[in-house]
């Protein structure tokens, strides 16, 4: 393989336009064609630089009889696996793809309750247009069949975590320059991150306030069923806006072993993930036992709020229990 067919793989391999990378090179965008069209070569100290940026050896680049590459050699502890552009690659778009089926889940689990309220409410309104007993009726059975598909999905995200281990439960290093495009992704990411953490937040406080809206507008059973059902759709949408950005920051922490993900804080993640195994099918669990035996809907849902402040209050204790 030539020069300027390694250029143009590794270039691609790395996700890179012809402008990016003369832009990290300093040179033109015109530079960068003509290697790649073997119209030009580069001189040694772009060479060099090629090789520090690909984070390949210069007799990669050089001699075409080398077709596999080299990393730069770096000093690896034993057991540590090493990770190329590829496999990153790989891993945050499967992460992407299961972040985005687990909130949207999540987020019909949490309206699946709406269509049943929007019934009752209109068994309330005076018209006989349905009665109460069919509205409860009918809402269970659409309820069952939109929890029904959630857990499916979410089982179906169990087809997309092979070589999920290599990231998740070995020890790994991230090849030379890959963890510099990590980190560039990360930068460019954190603006994402802010703003839909802002608006998923604001949904959430926006949601709270429907109930007290319906208490102002009438308070009847009927107003109040539909202000319950608007909750559940904002409060979804916040939800399902927070998980899908943080799903993705969770990806570049843990290529870059930051936040959660940190030697201080690894413990704390691996204690949080066991708890979270048993703690969120037991309130699932406890959730809609109470919501089935009570028919109280409209105040089963507390339930959420309140397992979502004991969650870390229990991460916190087990830490402790940890220490000692």
């Amino acid at each position: 393989m030539k020069l300027a067919d390694k250029i143009v793989k590794l270039r691609k391999q790395f996700g890179w336009s012809q402008e990016e990378l003369a832009e990290k090179m300093e040179v033109s965008r015109q530079s960068v064609s003509k290697w790649e069209s073997a119209m030009s070569i580069p001189d040694l100290n772009k060479i060099l630089r090629l090789a520090e940026i690909f984070g390949v050896s210069t007799d990669f680049l050089l001699k075409d009889e080398m077709e596999v590459m080299e990393p730069l050699g770096e000093d690896v502890e034993e057991g540590v696996i090493r990770v190329s552009i590829d496999q990153v690659n790989d891993y945050e778009a499967a992460k992407t793809k299961i972040g985005n089926i687990v909130s949207n889940g999540v987020y019909l689990l949490i309206v699946s309750s709406a269509p049943m309220f929007i019934l009752m409410g209109l068994s309330y309104s005076g018209y006989n247009i349905i009665s109460e007993n069919l509205a409860i009726g009918i809402g269970m059975g659409i309820l069952l069949v939109i929890v029904a598909g959630a857990i499916g999905m979410m089982i179906h995200t169990e087809k997309y975590k092979k070589g999920f281990d290599t990231f998740e439960k070995k020890k790994f290093e991230l090849q030379y320059g890959v963890e510099s495009i990590v980190k560039e992704r990360s930068e460019d990411f954190r603006p994402t991150y802010a703003r839909h953490m802002a608006i998923g937040i604001s949904l959430l406080i926006l949601g709270s306030l429907t109930i007290i809206l319906g208490g102002v507008l009438d308070g009847s059973d009927q107003i109040m069923m539909y202000m319950l059902a608007t909750l559940l759709v904002i409060v979804g949408k916040g939800v399902h806006t927070l998980a899908q950005v943080g799903s993705r920051k969770e990806v570049y922490d843990l290529l870059l072993k930051e936040g959660k993900f940190s030697p201080a804080n690894r413990e704390e993640y691996k204690r949080a993930e066991k708890l979270a195994a048993f703690y969120w099918p037991l309130v699932t669990a406890i959730y809609l036992g109470w919501s089935f035996w009570t028919m109280d809907w409209h105040i089963s849902w507390i339930i959420w709020p309140v397992a979502g402040v004991i969650f870390p209050a229990l991460i916190g204790l087990m830490g402790l229990f940890s220490k000692d």
